[in-house]
């Protein structure tokens, strides 16, 4: 009863590269990817992560990752990475060329930037007061800037109202029994 033993993971595949005096030379170049446990290689990415989900699945879960600048605990190596990029990167790199505002990272910076163009964009032409949309300032061009001296007058109370929607609400709630 010799049963062999159940593999897992993928199967791996050494090729000999060069021959010298019949030894066999591995080209190490070739290997990038190296699993962090038990240190066997890979040449493909698809086969790296097949080992780890089949080999080390539970070291994964249980990993974690510690900043070396304030010592925060991170469950994911992303998590780490985003927490020292914005929160420990030399703040000289990132300010902005027109309001001199320096941002713990690029990635600050660049939503910054990202604001100040939408506010432009969106920017009353009358007023210069700026919106972060679209139909922010077109609301408020149609509350501030147009029908300026046009009013609706109610036929009933004699209200006025700038809008003929307002008018229109009015005369549905207080005048709909008329």
């Amino acid at each position: 009863m010799n049963k062999k033993p159940v593999r897992s993971g993928p199967r791996i595949r050494v090729r000999p590269m060069r021959r010298k005096d019949e030894t066999v030379e591995l080209d190490d170049r070739k290997y990038i990817y190296t699993c962090q446990y038990c240190r066997v290689k890979f040449t493909q990415n698809s086969h790296f992560f097949r080992h780890m989900s089949s080999n080390h699945q539970t070291q994964q879960l249980e990993a974690t990752f510690e900043c070396n600048e304030c010592q925060l605990v991170f469950t994911k190596k992303s998590n780490l990475d985003i927490h020292c990029q914005t929160q420990h990167q030399v703040k000289s790199k990132s300010k902005c060329d027109t309001c001199s505002i320096t941002f713990k990272s690029r990635y600050c910076l660049r939503r910054h930037l990202k604001l100040k163009q939408l506010l432009a964009e969106n920017s009353c032409l009358k007023c210069q007061k700026k919106f972060t949309s679209k139909d922010g300032l077109v609301k408020h061009v149609n509350n501030k800037h147009t029908f300026k001296n046009i009013t609706f007058q109610c036929e009933h109370c004699s209200l006025k109202f700038k809008a003929k929607q307002s008018l229109q609400t009015h005369l549905n709630r207080i005048h709909k029994r008329l």
